[in-house]
């Protein structure tokens, strides 16, 4: 069994792209990810995901690194998951003007 998790609109900022002007000012963006854990055993938080961690992680990512792709970015923060439990997990990058 295994269970989906949305959490969706994670306002950033960052400075990504391959212009430039990306690199030299802050653009907002906003952030899906989707999770998919298999099944927890008890009514834990320290069993299961922290959707803090998780907000806190793609903030951190998106405000601290400056990546030329968004596929890279959204690698790194797969990468660098928290979850052991986390069989599946899709970002979805939106970025505002």
């Amino acid at each position: 069994m295994s269970f989906d998790i949305n959490i969706s609109k994670i306002k950033c900022s960052g400075k990504h792209g391959i212009y430039d002007y990306e690199k030299q000012n802050d653009q907002e963006f906003l952030v899906d990810i989707d999770i998919n854990i298999s099944d927890f055993s008890e009514d834990d938080i320290n069993k299961t995901l922290n959707y803090e961690e998780i907000v806190d992680l793609v903030i951190k990512f998106v405000n601290t690194e400056s990546y030329d792709l968004i596929e890279t970015l959204a690698k790194k923060i797969f990468l660098n998951k928290l979850y052991l439990n986390t069989q599946k997990m899709s970002l979805c990058y939106k970025k505002l003007r």
